[in-house]
């Protein structure tokens, strides 16, 4: 028992997924088992308890987020796929993810919107309206989560029409304000996104009015210190300086169900000691216990 017990505060944790942003990688009600990337006691410092048990590009990562005034209740553990690693380049160009200047390959299960259009509710169209994924309009329009596979089934009733859903590159979208909120320096949206380099321990960043504002959080909340404009110069810690030497190393964070994800794109970077574990397997589901729930039983997450 007691070694169960050791094994269940120290090196795994359970988590029971809370919303659809992972899905259909891992749905709502799933509950998985992650391991976690650091031992801490009786609040104790942390420290790594396997060399290599680190964050990996691709990823799906349970990590904390507190301080991020637009999401009040902070305090809650994240779920997301880490696409970025310190030091990387990201970019989303028309909905695609790109990392250091290449086309990063889309998870299996990944979901865009769609706006679907029918005069009738056919029987391929019918399987996906009565899902979570599903946001009706219109007596004849709705609004879809779909994976690749999905758009395939969907588009082959001729009957029915669907539109992609892209915000344009350079529109910065109000309503979805994105990191880091400000439409001057970074005109960006969810669908067009970056180009941003992940800060890495050591970068060297030249303080400028755009970099502070999309530094911010990271001098001033993750790495405690304190600094002022006056006069166009800046001051940190009260010395003047023209520029900020990173201490932490970075990561960067996406939902699969990309539409419809409170990710990175709105909370910015997540420093490395916000990091609990890597989610590894679905152990079950506890979504009505149906067949469909008995199927997710043990599964390793991609």
């Amino acid at each position: 028992m007691i070694l169960l017990l050791l094994l269940r505060f120290l090196f795994i944790s359970l988590y029971r997924i809370p919303s659809s942003s992972m899905a259909k990688t891992l749905l709502v009600d799933d509950v998985i088992w992650v391991q976690k990337y650091n031992i801490s006691l009786f609040n104790l410092p942390y420290y790594r308890w396997l060399h290599g048990n680190c964050v990996q590009r691709n990823d799906v990562v349970v990590f904390k987020m507190p301080e991020n005034p637009r999401q009040p209740n902070n305090d809650i553990p994240y779920l997301k796929r880490c696409v970025a690693l310190s030091g990387d380049t990201i970019q989303i160009i028309n909905r695609q993810l790109w990392v250091n200047h290449q086309k990063i390959p889309n998870p299996i299960a990944l979901q865009y919107d769609y706006l679907v259009r029918s005069t009738q509710k056919t029987p391929v169209l019918g399987q996906f309206i009565n899902t979570e994924s599903a946001y009706p309009i219109y007596d004849n329009l709705v609004r879809l989560s779909l994976t690749q596979n999905d758009l395939k089934t969907i588009a082959q009733d001729t009957s029915i029409e669907i539109d992609t859903i892209v915000r344009p590159r350079g529109v910065y979208v109000q309503e979805e304000a994105v990191f880091p909120y400000n439409a001057t320096f970074f005109p960006w949206n969810i669908d067009n996104y970056g180009s941003l380099r992940v800060p890495k321990k050591g970068d060297t960043i030249a303080l400028s009015p755009a970099n502070v504002n999309l530094y911010h959080t990271i001098i001033t909340v993750y790495e405690h210190n304190d600094i002022k404009e006056q006069n166009g110069e800046y001051y940190l810690n009260g010395a003047a300086t023209s520029h900020y030497v990173v201490q932490k190393n970075y990561y960067f964070m996406l939902g699969d169900n990309r539409h419809n994800s409170f990710d990175s794109r709105f909370l910015g970077f997540v420093p490395e000691d916000h990091l609990i574990g890597k989610a590894q397997y679905i152990l079950w589901s506890w979504k009505n216990f149906s067949s469909a729930s008995s199927k997710r039983f043990f599964i390793k997450i991609q």
